[in-house]
């Protein structure tokens, strides 16, 4: 949880360094798109490290509900 936090607090210290340095360049509409999409590579990896986390707290509570159907092994084996 810590490493996407990190990389999105250190990205914020940079801009934040950039505004106090009044370097408005830093704020190009190029840059800003590569921050905006950065950040979101971030977010998104750290949605995905809660998921996971969550998941494991339901089978370790054995609350995780598993749904059971019939399916065809001979094509699972072959993909």
């Amino acid at each position: 949880l810590k490493t996407p936090l990190t990389s999105l607090r250190m990205q914020v210290q940079m801009r934040k360094r950039s505004l106090l340095k009044n370097d408005l360049g830093a704020f190009s509409p190029e840059r800003l798109a590569k921050m905006i999409d950065a950040d979101e590579r971030q977010i998104f990896r750290l949605i995905r490290l809660i998921d996971d986390m969550l998941d494991v707290a339901r089978i370790s509570a054995g609350k995780l509900n598993y749904a059971f159907e019939p399916m065809d092994l001979e094509s699972v084996v072959r993909e």
